[in-house]
Parts: C-alpha cells; sequence; structure tokens
C-alpha cells in the first residue's frame, strides 16, 4: 500500500511538473509552485529581494526628487484660461507695429455731414488693402465706438444751440418728441432719423421699443415708420450689410490718417 502511494505521489509529480514545463516552465519554477500551494513560506536563504539595495536604487534613479517637485507643482495655484488668453492677446498686441491714427484724439468737428447716409460716404464698396490681423480689428472696433460717441455728442451740442437761437421745425421736434400725441411722436422720431440718420441712431431706438409695446395701435404705428425708413433713406440700395469686420477697414484707416482726425 506504502508502494502504491508513492507511485501516486510519483505520478501526480510527473504530471503537474510536465504540465509546468509545457508552458516554458523549469524544475525550479515547480518547486516554487508546489510551496506557494502547500501554503509553506520561502526561507530566509532563498529570498532574493534586498530592502536597502532597492532604496539605494530608487536615490540613484531619482525617483524621490521627481516626486517632490512634482508635489510642489501641485500644490501652485492654477491659471485661469481668462488670464492666460488675456496675456496672450497683450502680448500679440505689443508686438505689434503702431498703427498709423493716434487712438486717444478725437476730433473736433463733425466727420459725417447731418443730413448724409453712411452708405453714401463710399459710392462703392472701397476695395480693402489686405485684411487686418484680429487684435489689430479689436482695436480700431474700440476706436470706432469712441468715435461714433464724440460724433453724436457733437452733433447733439450743436443740435442743442440750434434749438435755443431758434424758433422753428427744431424745436417744434424736439418738444413734439418728449410730450406730443402718439402719432405726433412716431412723426417727430422719424424726421429726426431722416435729418442726421448717423447722429440720432437714439432716436430709430425708440421707434424700435415702441414697436414692441403691448398697445396694438402704437406697435403698428412705429413699425410702419420703421418699414418706411429702411426702405427709403437707411438701407443701401443694390448693397449688402456688412459687419465690421467683414469692412474695408485699412481703407478707412488710412482716409482717417489722411484727416488727422480733424474733420
Amino acid at each position: 500500500m506504502k508502494k502504491e502511494g508513492k507511485t501516486k505521489t510519483e505520478s501526480e509529480e510527473e504530471f503537474n511538473l510536465k504540465d509546468v514545463i509545457a508552458l516554458g516552465g523549469d524544475k525550479e519554477d515547480y518547486e516554487m509552485l508546489k510551496d506557494v500551494e502547500s501554503g509553506a513560506k520561502s526561507t530566509q536563504n532563498t529570498d532574493t529581494f534586498n530592502q536597502s539595495e532597492f532604496e539605494s536604487l530608487i536615490k540613484e534613479l531619482g525617483f524621490s526628487k521627481y516626486h517632490e517637485e512634482t508635489k510642489v507643482n501641485c500644490d501652485e495655484p492654477k491659471k485661469s484660461l481668462k488670464s492666460v488668453q488675456e496675456k496672450e492677446v497683450s502680448g500679440t498686441v505689443d508686438s505689434l507695429p503702431p498703427l498709423p491714427i493716434d487712438l486717444d484724439q478725437m476730433p473736433s468737428k463733425l466727420l459725417i455731414k447731418s443730413n448724409s447716409l453712411w452708405h453714401e460716404i463710399f459710392t462703392n464698396d472701397p476695395p480693402d488693402q489686405g485684411l487686418l490681423t484680429k487684435p489689430y480689428a479689436d482695436i480700431l472696433q474700440t476706436y470706432g465706438n469712441k468715435l461714433y460717441e464724440n460724433e453724436v455728442m457733437l452733433h447733439k451740442n450743436k443740435s442743442e444751440s440750434r434749438i435755443v437761437s431758434s424758433s422753428g421745425n427744431a424745436k417744434w421736434m424736439n418738444t413734439v418728441a418728449k410730450a406730443g400725441t402718439l402719432s405726433d411722436r412716431v412723426a417727430a422720431l422719424s424726421l429726426m432719423v431722416q435729418e442726421a440718420p448717423v447722429h440720432n441712431l437714439s432716436s430709430f431706438e425708440q421707434l424700435c421699443s415702441m414697436s414692441k409695446k403691448k398697445g396694438k395701435r402704437e406697435a403698428f404705428m412705429a413699425l410702419e415708420a420703421i418699414r418706411d425708413l429702411l426702405l427709403g433713406d437707411l438701407l443701401p440700395n443694390g448693397r449688402k450689410l456688412k459687419t465690421f469686420n467683414q469692412q474695408a477697414i485699412n481703407t478707412l484707416t488710412l482716409s482717417l490718417q489722411a484727416k488727422d482726425c480733424s474733420g
């Protein structure tokens, strides 16, 4: 019986060893796996791991230094995307050559005559001399807004002085537009837009506000006035409206430079 048991163990060992060899292992691998299976612990003599050697290897490779640097970088406050973009735009603008106009100088006279339409300044769309970069376009758009505000202020001062010195149509329109009947107010606002389309944009905006009122009569009267103004005065004939970035910005810049921003 002993012999049979031994034979059985040897056959199991032989079978298991064959499995290990078939998987690319050897006798030593089998012995190691057998110890793991039986729950036996490796002895101190067979343990080839050396803690001190491992620590010295880590120091030589510099992993600890990398870990400290990574930790320090993580503790730094994160820069917002907006601040980074502003810094990039600022750096781009600083690197660009200056524009041929003084962006801080405002004209002392009207650039556009009161009774003229802005789209009649150029009878045809002027050819642009190349496209401006975005920072230039943004700067000129800001400058254009300042010019327009200055233009409106100059026209307002001129109109107020004219109203004080006269007792005619200008004074009547100013009074009726504020305290007249509904039909008179619509008529007065329409006349103001026709008289100075560029400078009286606020009058056109008042008509737009009236067209949104709940009262049907007021809304319809305002809409009719807006329609007549657009078809008769404001929209250019046979030409498309363009956004600021689509305009011939370079040509306009040179035109302002020639006038020296003095009108």
